[in-house]
């Protein structure tokens, strides 16, 4: 068994229809090795086993019907996998904390569209996964659980805000997991959980709270283990979900192996706003190698001329946006955010906003495709900020987004790839980004890249 829950979700999925494993024996399975791990890792802030567990019966019972009837093809491709949902998404029936001792009983009345989605699926929801609080911080270290922890280094940090996602998929606690990314939350634990991430285009409309998210940084997303099952997850996200081959036109499962013609590349691995580390930039020039082989245009590029005093007013403003009745139950961070943001108006912001997005599609220019790092260092220690002030805080962690807040400015698909673990035991990782709706091509060439650089050989 222990095998079967470290197979790809896929993999899964197929050999519940083929009946070689029940959903309640994967359920089961899953859910002992959370009991075992999650209570050092804190990857799921509430684990619903009794809901699991009855959700895994019916999924046996969907399945069993339709191999006697020959309908498999009808049922969600996921029926009866196990999953997680991030806790910033509401699923009906639970505590929707969101990380934050300010929504402690906040019992959802109702699915979010992100969790009807992930039920329409077939899933088999777990639990919620852990998220820092209103998914502020790059880091998941919230006041209201313990931090989350990273499964290869456990005195260091997941990851953030998706973290609970990247340490449960880095760990083996679910095969694949839903996050959100709104300056990286979905590629910075991904980096540094050993996962593959993606962050879809913002033409695809997965913004999880546009609401809130007036210009829609954030984004829902996949962190998984290969690269197939991060565009089957995507398909999910979209809308397109099944084993029925009309919906297959259009699945972005199908097109990860379309062929790729030839591309133009940008390569840049500085950023005025962190100094990248050497195994890191020796990281991207090998993925750089490996393109160049295969056929694609390679261009050097310097960095791009940004400042956090630039980027932090609209993620004032957007964390201001978030509805709380006890500011005093926030986190220091949370609240320097929140203040500050209520005196940005929203004309000022959308002028910034519009700035910042033309220049960040000037620096991508004409190229298909931007190869950066994902991020410029190593997941940092568990508590280093903690006794920072919020402003000096905030300032340390954003560095951590550096190279992929820009992509959330613009709206562009990006991947983050796994690449290496340096000798502390800390995964490293590579960002690459595309035009924007360019999703079905990054994945294909992310494919292309796990082909040629297998990180699944690398596994705890």
């Amino acid at each position: 068994m222990s095998l079967l829950l470290d197979s790809p979700a896929l993999e899964q999925a197929r050999l519940l229809r083929d009946g070689k494993v029940t959903s309640l024996e994967l359920t089961k399975a899953y859910l002992a090795k959370i009991k075992a791990k999650n209570p050092e890792l804190q990857a799921f802030s509430q684990v619903l086993e009794r809901q699991a567990l009855k959700t895994a019966k019916q999924k046996d019972k969907l399945l069993q019907k339709a191999r006697k009837q020959n309908t498999l093809d009808q049922l969600p491709t996921f029926t009866g996998v196990p999953s997680g949902i991030k806790d910033l998404s509401l699923m009906k029936g639970t505590f929707s904390r969101m990380g934050s001792r300010a929504y402690r009983y906040l019992l959802a009345p109702i699915d979010s569209w992100v969790t009807k989605r992930m039920k329409d699926a077939g899933f088999v929801i777990l639990g919620k996964l852990a998220t820092s609080e209103f998914g502020a911080m790059p880091i998941t270290e919230p006041e209201i659980h313990p931090p989350t922890r990273n499964p290869w280094n456990q005195g260091h940090s997941a990851g953030g805000s998706s973290g609970g996602t990247g340490s449960a998929v880095g760990s083996g606690l679910v095969p694949f997991a839903q996050g959100g990314d709104g300056a990286g939350s979905i590629r910075i634990p991904a980096a540094f959980c050993h996962c593959f991430g993606f962050k879809p285009s913002r033409t695809l409309n997965l913004c999880p709270a546009p609401k809130v998210d007036k210009f829609r940084f954030a984004t829902v997303g996949p962190i998984t283990n290969n690269v197939d099952d991060a565009a089957a997850m995507l398909d999910i996200m979209v809308g397109t979900h099944t084993y029925d081959q009309s919906n297959r036109i259009n699945s972005y499962l199908e097109k990860t192996s379309q062929s790729i013609p030839k591309l133009k590349i940008r390569v840049c691995s500085e950023t005025p706003l962190a100094k990248t580390e050497p195994i890191i930039l020796e990281a991207v020039e090998e993925m750089a190698k490996q393109l160049e082989k295969m056929g694609h245009d390679i261009e050097h590029v310097p960095a791009l001329e940004a400042s956090l005093e630039e980027f932090l007013p609209l993620w004032q403003r957007l964390l201001a946006n978030v509805p709380v009745y006890r500011e005093d139950l926030l986190q220091p961070v949370t609240r320097w955010l929140r203040e500050n943001g209520k005196k940005i108006s929203q004309e000022d912001n959308t002028k910034l906003f519009k700035l910042l997005e033309e220049r960040v599609n000037e620096w991508f220019g004409d190229a298909d495709i931007m190869l950066t790092p994902s991020v410029a260092g190593f997941a940092p220690e568990i508590g280093k900020w903690k006794h920072l002030s919020a402003d000096l805080a905030f300032e340390s962690a954003a560095e951590l987004g550096a190279f992929t807040a820009p992509f959330n400015i613009s709206g562009q698909p990006a991947a983050s790839i796994p690449m290496g673990i340096n000798s502390d035991n800390l995964p490293y990782a590579v960002q690459i980004a595309g035009k924007v709706g360019f999703d079905a091509e990054v994945l294909a060439l992310s494919k292309k890249l796990e082909e040629v650089l297998p990180w699944r050989q690398r596994s705890l």
